[in-house]
């Protein structure tokens, strides 16, 4: 054995969770699984030249458990880059996301692969195999590399794009207003206008505790302002103008509102959204025009170049699967050509 390494249990349940919380990755995947899934599946035999003839109970069990079986394939894949597959009970399943851990070694530069417990050190669970010829192994240090993976950073961009967005319409519902002083330049105070004196027979100079500022006489303008208009208004009017008085606030002297600088949002913020869309689409293999009728696709003009490239991955998931297919599992697994139209 050269080297072994573990497929951390945490990478393939933060990329799970990403692939099922994600809008557009389901719209991918519900894409690819309906052209492929959508005509049923076909069995057969003697490297698929032969069709088998299916009995009722056979029959039964297609919808039953071959599909649910292809579709949670394509899932795996799409996710991790290869299947876990289980044969109890007699037909194969995709083993659940956290019931399982997974140890690699490295042998001869190839892959063998340990299904453990989750409960036990190394105690391997019987009767799993793992179709792992997909092109999409995990690395030497147990990274994944499956097409999810890869596009996790673009989805995260996005995800913060719109965060900052919606923190930023947030701000500018509610905004922050800000006082400012305004310094007075001339350097000798003026008598009378900016401070007065209390009144002192006994005092033959001008000391500062005499002086006094007339800050609580301008604040008592506004109670003034709301008894003339109950005198000269009447009640009615002045229970009407409360509501909006209360709202007045007095500033200190020398104070004054500065407004702040309020933020935009970005103008290329949907251009930015298909730029991204496209690149995530193009990884997985379906084109974003397929789904998106807004003409942001750079494919909008090539209708026969976006049948060719959905095609391929649709051919490929085909040829991947019924290889595994004929090689472990009976009967073996064919899906029906994928048409046009």
């Amino acid at each position: 054995m050269d080297k072994s390494f573990i497929v951390s249990s945490h990478d393939m349940d933060y990329v799970y969770n990403s692939f099922h919380n994600s809008t557009l990755l389901q719209m991918c995947r519900q894409m690819i699984n309906t052209h492929l899934l959508n005509n049923g599946i076909e069995f057969c035999k003697g490297g698929c030249k032969d069709k088998m003839k299916m009995d009722a109970e056979l029959e039964e069990m297609v919808d039953e458990k071959w599909i649910p079986f292809c579709a949670d394939a394509i899932d795996s894949i799409l996710c991790f880059g290869f299947c876990v597959v289980s044969f109890e009970g007699g037909y194969p399943s995709i083993m659940k996301q956290g019931t399982y851990r997974i140890k690699v070694d490295v042998e001869r530069n190839e892959y063998v692969w340990h299904i453990l417990a989750v409960d036990e050190a190394d105690t391997e669970i019987p009767n799993t195999y793992v179709f792992n010829h997909f092109g999409l192994e995990p690395r030497i240090d147990g990274k994944l590399t499956s097409p999810i993976a890869k596009v996790i950073p673009r989805l995260m961009f996005l995800k913060r794009i719109r965060e900052t967005c919606v923190d930023m319409e947030l701000r500018r519902a509610n905004p922050f207003f800000f006082s400012e002083i305004k310094e007075n330049n001339s350097a000798q105070r003026q008598e009378g206008v900016d401070y007065d004196f209390y009144a002192d027979a006994g005092a033959t100079e001008n000391r500062d505790d005499m002086q006094f500022s007339r800050n609580k006489s301008a604040v008592e303008m506004l109670e003034k302002q709301k008894e003339l208009y109950e005198q000269y208004l009447g009640r009615a009017a002045a229970i009407k103008a409360q509501s909006t008085l209360s709202n007045v606030v007095q500033m200190p002297m020398g104070h004054h509102v500065v407004n702040p600088a309020m933020t935009t949002g970005r103008g290329d913020i949907v251009n930015l959204h298909k730029l991204v869309q496209e690149e995530i689409c193009a990884v997985i293999g379906v084109p974003r025009s397929m789904m998106f009728a807004d003409s942001g696709g750079i494919h909008r003009s090539d209708d026969e170049g976006i049948h060719d490239s959905f095609m391929h991955t649709l051919l490929w998931y085909k040829k991947k699967a019924r290889s595994h297919a004929v090689r472990h599992l009976q009967p073996s697994v064919h899906r029906q050509n994928y048409e046009r139209g």
